[in-house]
């Protein structure tokens, strides 16, 4: 199987992910009105941080709803990956970019042209979003799950028609 996957192991991750909200919580003090997150942290037991990331989401859910889900997953799936890819190219590659990068876009390549099928669009609410949460799961160095998919479906796919 391919070398750059690791276990995913939820709890661990979802502690992570607040280990790294908590390091932005300096900045967030630092906003005007942060005290009515001081508030609603000890009304709620909810970190700020966490609340922040919360408000963040629903900003992007609205951006999403306006200028429509599918132009914003389709420009966050191909724009990030291509600009970290060609910097991957012009300053040098390190492998383990080099890894990241070259799985994503093989995944990006097979949804692509799963997505070819519009049925399957037409029928699952959603689609876009969806597909927008998955592309930022399959494009995170922290959630490596490209290098998920390619290990678990296209890599052994790849070596049955291409031998």
């Amino acid at each position: 199987k391919s070398k750059c996957i690791n276990k995913f192991h939820t709890m661990e991750y979802v502690q992570q992910s607040r280990d790294y909200l908590r390091s932005y919580r300096g900045a967030i003090d630092a906003v005007p009105g942060s005290t009515y997150l001081d508030s609603a942290e000890k009304k709620f037991s909810i970190e700020k941080q966490e609340m922040a990331a919360m408000v963040m989401f629903l900003f992007l859910l609205l951006i999403f709803s306006i200028l429509g889900f599918e132009l914003m997953s389709n420009v966050i799936g191909f724009a990030y990956p291509a600009f970290r890819s060609l910097e991957a190219i012009d300053r040098g590659i390190k492998q383990q970019d080099l890894d990241q990068w070259l799985t994503y876009w093989c995944v990006f390549g097979a949804f692509t042209v799963l997505e070819v099928f519009r049925g399957i669009i037409r029928i699952v609410p959603f689609f876009f979003l969806f597909k927008f949460l998955f592309l930022i799961w399959c494009m995170l160095p922290s959630t490596k799950g490209s290098a998920y998919l390619y290990s678990a479906f296209i890599e052994d796919m790849f070596n049955k028609y291409s031998s």
